[in-house]
């Protein structure tokens, strides 16, 4: 009867029998406020992140009016208003809809862009082995160059 046994259990839980465990996630630390790494050059890095946001948005800005749909400072700043959303946590989609199709599309790949730095720069910082290092630019440091976009481009 032991040999039987075995063979009415589907794989999958005999493969949760032999002792593994499903990983947990921690979520808790997801409602906490975001630190901002600190680093001794962390205003030379923001600056850097900065420009390069501001010539993305200039970017756009010439090529929504050669398509005859200007980005004006409002659009821009709803696109920016959903960037600070998702950085947090939140759903930033209902801010990239607009009635004008191309209006919609032009946000939400501005949106995209700008959002794929976040993603690729990284900030210098202090390792305690190897002394400099460059790690991934988190939420808050993110948050600050947002921020410090809005003040450049005049959208306050």
């Amino acid at each position: 009867m032991s040999d039987n046994a075995g063979k009415n259990i589907p794989a999958f839980h005999r493969f949760l029998r032999q002792g593994f465990e499903i990983p947990r996630l921690d979520f808790s630390s997801l409602r906490k406020p975001a630190v901002p790494q600190t680093n001794q050059n962390l205003a030379g890095d923001i600056e850097r992140v900065v420009a390069r946001l501001t010539s993305i948005v200039n970017d756009y800005c010439s090529c929504a009016q050669r398509v005859g749909c200007p980005l004006d400072a409002e659009a821009i700043q709803i696109v920016l208003l959903a960037l600070h959303t998702e950085s947090v946590g939140g759903d930033y989609r209902i801010y990239l809809k607009a009635f004008d199709p191309t209006a919609t599309f032009l946000r939400t790949s501005l949106f995209n862009e700008l959002l794929e730095v976040a993603g690729c720069e990284f900030i210098a910082g202090l390792s305690r082995t190897e002394g400099s290092s460059h790690t991934q630019m988190d939420s808050a440091c993110w948050r600050i160059c947002l921020t410090e976009l809005e003040r450049r481009l005049g959208i306050c």
